[in-house]
């Protein structure tokens, strides 16, 4: 080849390397996420790129939006020009809501990182009907809007009560014991209950009988007066601890003086073990009454009502000042852990001159004691003198007045205030004449239908149940149930059930009729 030919040919060569550099062009590629996910890529040629999407744990892949669509994972794309894809993720939903009548829910996921999932449900009851409560497992919640951490696969039912039926019952006595008080009763299911006698022994009530399980009482406490075993209450955790709670004036050898105590043990295949006191009173009571004494369990506390224990005289000049003084555990509420610290946020814990188990104070007689789920509210029911039976609802530090106001009178006919709580808390309910208050418990089953979140309040020498309702935080009686025998305690059992202990040694079972 002549030279001329050949610098024709490399301009040539030239040429083309210089077309096909001005054709190569570095295009872009843009990728978005939409959810908990991302993208991979792999070059397979110059021009061709495989994209994978890859959701996170309880997320899936949905689809491609953009220059690639559908559904096909992984994709392909040809990079011929700029580009942007997006893969859309959603959360996988692994929470089912089981709902009866009467309402609906609104579920939303409002966040997700590493597989946990954050719901907001919100219960809406219809018309006719009031939202009971949200069951997930041994766990029930009794706000409308709840927020749930969900990890894997959850059910969770929803239930709603229909108010505008009447609720209707039969009773039925189930227990009879010659000769005794039934002071304290609690419920493990509606065929296997446990309880208290005054003078001191434990039954258990199980395949139709009551069955003695503890005589341990026996010789501690004091049963004279208003003494005695008082109070018994399972644990909140009970199916997973077997702890039991009990109350009892604990007898001072050589004198008619007790103390107040509060025990717990566990109960399990019929057997009562570990026996613990977690409770005493720093200094005895000097007359038998005015004891109280109730027990009842926030999400988190224990409460025990106590009464002022001392001689009970009204007035501002009063020689008896138990429940005003909190340097003494008389007159009181006392919140309590469930092992029997003391919270380090009780009202009093940092005051040396006071009890720091103190929770409220100026209490008389408060032999009611029960925990509303719906307000996280304590409500007492406490004697009054003559007259001035109360309701109250506690609240941390407060002085409900005693015995320096009260809505009654002295025995004796004197005046203690002018019938005026004033400069005190007041009752949300009070009764004059007095009905002798004994136990209080709400309804919180969907089969009480229109008794659904009432109070029923055992009346001692009125011997009845005092049915009240609350609207807007007003308490009012709606109804007197005469049974003719001092009710003493009463306690929910399921499925609309509750029970009634009374003073002849009976309990009576309340059900729903059919």
């Amino acid at each position: 080849m002549c030279k001329k030919t050949q610098g024709l040919v490399f301009i040539l060569l030239v040429l083309f390397v210089i077309a096909c550099s001005e054709d190569t062009v570095d295009f872009t590629l843009t990728i978005n996420t939409i959810g908990n996910g991302s993208v991979s890529q792999e070059k397979l040629d110059d021009k061709t790129i495989r994209l994978t999407a890859r959701p996170e744990v309880n997320s899936r892949f949905i689809n491609w939006s953009g220059d690639a669509t559908g559904t096909q994972n992984p994709v392909e794309i040809l990079l011929d020009a700029n580009k942007s894809v997006t893969a859309n993720f959603d959360v996988e939903d692994l929470l089912e809501i089981r709902v009866s009548e009467g309402g609906s829910y609104e579920k939303e996921i409002v966040s997700s990182d590493n597989g946990v999932l954050i719901y907001e449900v919100r219960a809406t009851p219809a018309s006719g009907y009031e939202f009971v409560s949200w069951k997930d497992g041994e766990n029930e919640y009794f706000t409308q809007t709840l927020t749930l951490e969900v990890e894997n696969e959850t059910a969770i039912s929803l239930d709603f009560a229909d108010t505008s039926s009447p609720f209707t019952y039969d009773k039925t006595a189930i227990v009879n014991l010659n000769n005794e008080i039934i002071w304290g009763l609690d419920a493990l299911s509606n065929d296997h209950l446990i309880f208290t006698t005054k003078s001191g022994k434990i039954y258990a009530y199980k395949e139709g009988q009551p069955t003695l399980i503890s005589s341990h009482y026996d010789d501690i406490v004091n049963s004279s007066g208003q003494g005695g075993l008082l109070d018994i209450k399972l644990d909140p955790n009970y199916s997973q601890n077997k702890y039991i709670y009990v109350t009892y004036s604990e007898k001072i050898s050589g004198s008619n003086f007790s103390y107040l105590s509060l025990d717990r043990f566990r109960y399990e295949n019929g057997q009562v073990s570990g026996i613990e006191n977690i409770f005493k009173t720093g200094t005895p009571s000097e007359r038998a009454g005015h004891f109280g004494s109730r027990i009842s369990f926030s999400e988190e506390f224990l409460f025990l009502s106590i009464g002022e224990g001392s001689p009970s005289q009204g007035g501002a000049n009063s020689r008896y000042q138990n429940a005003q003084d909190l340097s003494n555990d008389w007159g009181k509420i006392h919140r309590l852990n469930l092992d029997g610290s003391v919270p380090v946020d009780n009202p009093f814990y940092s005051d040396n001159e006071a009890r720091n188990t103190i929770y409220s104070f100026g209490h008389r007689n408060p032999q009611g004691l029960m925990f509303d789920p719906y307000s996280s509210s304590i409500i007492s029911s406490e004697h009054g003198p003559k007259g001035g039976d109360e309701i109250n609802v506690i609240e941390a530090g407060l002085n409900y007045g005693w015995p320096l106001v009260s809505y009654g009178i002295n025995y004796d006919g004197s005046d203690i205030s002018g019938r005026s709580h004033q400069g005190y808390e007041e009752p949300v309910y009070y009764w004059d004449p007095s009905i002798a208050t004994s136990h209080i418990i709400g309804l919180k089953d969907k089969n009480h239908k229109s008794w659904f979140k009432n109070i029923l309040v055992a009346g001692l020498k009125s011997k009845a149940i005092f049915r009240l309702k609350s609207e807007n935080g007003v308490y009012q009686q709606v109804e007197k149930i005469t049974l003719g025998y001092r009710v003493r305690s009463l306690c929910e059992g399921e499925d609309g059930v509750f029970f009634v202990s009374n003073d002849n040694g009976q309990i009576v079972k309340f059900s729903p009729a059919e």
